[in-house]
């Protein structure tokens, strides 16, 4: 019995000899820092991009006077949702977001912004806002998330004896992110962020119609910082801008109609955008120029009493094609 048992020992012996060159040799499989910096560069180049879509127009709470705002636009996969605060008033807020869901995607943006601003004279206005942000991305197994904030004046006015306006704004923050290429361990790496935009906006009355031209122009960027990978490999850090350059104009016509008042409104917007990576993401993510475009038409239903109505029609161009997307929009506004 003892000799069967020294045996077995032997045999087990050598299997265990055999197996270790074998178990020693297979390689643990970390994230390249390649994909790595590509999973929070993706999720640094959405927070840009919905960033300076969500920007307020300071301008409305100077020059307009408006019931308070809320835009929904819902699908079985995404949806949009917008607040904004009575315009005409001197602190405003504004929040929004944006989703979109699939059976491998998550895509979330949360954005909420409040200012404040005073006047300097009959022309002149100079206040300061704060902005936060939350990001979500979920897709192919790669997971990231962010929370930022930035800060910063702002200043407007209106070109003397003209309908043209003017604003200026400079925002620093900060953002932490958290990211995963493969859905397991969580990385943190945090990014300085800054904001610069101006806005030209003008305002013509051409009979019942009134014109409104604009152009503007944006510029935002993120200085990353360096982290570590789990095999010990440090990874610098990495920019990431995105400018913009849009020129647009929009008009509103009233309708006659004894049950309420309407308005027909429309507006045609052309976007050239440029972005670039530098770092490990100069490859993934090198210099690019692209331009979108927007094209819409709405009625406005405004009833004493109820509040107002918005719907309208849409078509939005990707990058680098003029109107390949089309959208509906209700908006109900009400003064409280």
């Amino acid at each position: 019995m003892r000799k069967i048992s020294n045996r077995i020992a032997a045999a087990l012996g050598l299997l265990g000899a055999a197996m270790l060159p074998a178990i020693a040799s297979e390689p643990t499989l970390y994230p390249t820092a390649q994909e790595s910096a590509e999973v929070l560069g993706q999720l640094q180049k959405m927070r840009q991009d919905r960033l300076l879509a969500r920007q307020p127009n300071v301008l409305d709470y100077m020059f307009a006077n408006g019931k308070r705002q809320f835009d929904a636009h819902v699908t079985n996969n995404d949806g949009d949702l917008k607040y904004g605060s009575r315009k005409g008033t001197n602190t405003w807020t504004q929040a929004s977001t944006t989703w979109t869901r699939s059976d491998d995607t998550r895509l979330q943006y949360v954005f909420a912004a409040i200012g404040h601003h005073i006047a300097t004279g009959a022309n002149f206005y100079w206040g300061a806002m704060a902005q936060a942000d939350a990001t979500q991305r979920s897709l192919d197994g790669h997971t990231s998330d962010g929370l930022g904030f930035l800060v910063g004046p702002y200043v407007a006015g209106r070109i003397p004896n003209t309908e043209l306006n003017w604003s200026m704004r400079l925002m620093h923050g900060y953002a932490s992110n958290q990211f995963s290429p493969d859905g397991s361990i969580q990385r943190n790496a945090g990014s300085q962020r800054s904001l610069v935009q101006a806005r030209l906006q003008g305002r013509y009355d051409a009979g019942d119609m009134t014109l409104t031209p604009n152009i503007f122009a944006s510029h935002v960027q993120e200085n990353g910082e360096g982290f570590m990978l789990s095999n010990g490999q440090k990874v610098s850090g990495q920019r990431l801008s995105l400018s913009q350059l849009s020129a647009g104009i929009e008009f509103d016509r009233p309708l006659e109609a004894s049950w309420a008042q309407l308005g027909l409104n429309g507006a045609f917007a052309v976007v050239a955008q440029h972005s670039q990576g530098s770092g490990l993401l100069s490859d993934s993510m090198p210099s690019n120029d692209w331009f979108t475009s927007r094209v819409e038409l709405g009625l406005k239903v405004d009833r004493k009493g109820f509040g107002n109505i918005n719907t309208s029609i849409g078509f939005d161009g990707s990058e680098g094609a003029m109107f390949d997307q089309m959208h509906l929009s209700l908006m109900f506004e009400r003064q409280l």
